[in-house]
């Protein structure tokens, strides 16, 4: 199902592109630059993001990373295609993740997970997930992953 935008999206949008001074055309006929912004800001308005931690096994060597399409991504790990180091040390399972409205704030969560101890990044993952199960499955199911808040 697709979500479509808050007018208050919509508002932000346009202002973001007049801010830059694209024209909009006359009433009811928008210039092709200034539907093609429109159009790319509110899909960006639109996008979620993903933290994510993958693990070879419970208590084993982790890895963070963050993406928009968590699906996809869990499964290019699992093909071996998406990074070398998940690939070299078998680090292939979705252990936890969490979702982000904008892309700073989800960069910003990656980078302080980046830098927590291992001790509190394997205190996170079984505070919702105790047993390290592989969570693709809720994610590949559901089409769209659950919100896992702070």
């Amino acid at each position: 199902m697709v979500k479509l935008p808050t007018p208050q999206y919509r508002k932000e949008c346009l202002t973001s592109i007049n801010g830059f001074g694209l024209p909009e055309g006359k009433p009811g006929n928008k210039s092709k630059d200034f539907k093609f912004a429109e159009t790319k800001c509110i899909m960006a308005l639109m996008l979620e993001y993903y933290v994510y931690i993958l693990a070879s096994t419970k208590n084993g060597t982790l890895y963070v990373g963050m993406t928009e399409d968590i699906g996809k991504r869990v499964v290019r790990h699992k093909g071996r295609q998406a990074n070398e180091f998940t690939a070299k040390y078998d680090v292939l399972k979705l252990v936890y993740y969490e979702k982000h409205k904008s892309l700073e704030e989800a960069v910003k969560r990656e980078k302080q997970l980046k830098r927590w101890r291992r001790q509190w990044k394997m205190k996170l993952i079984e505070k919702d997930n105790a047993e390290w199960q592989d969570l693709l499955g809720e994610v590949i199911n559901t089409g769209s992953p659950a919100a896992r808040p702070r």
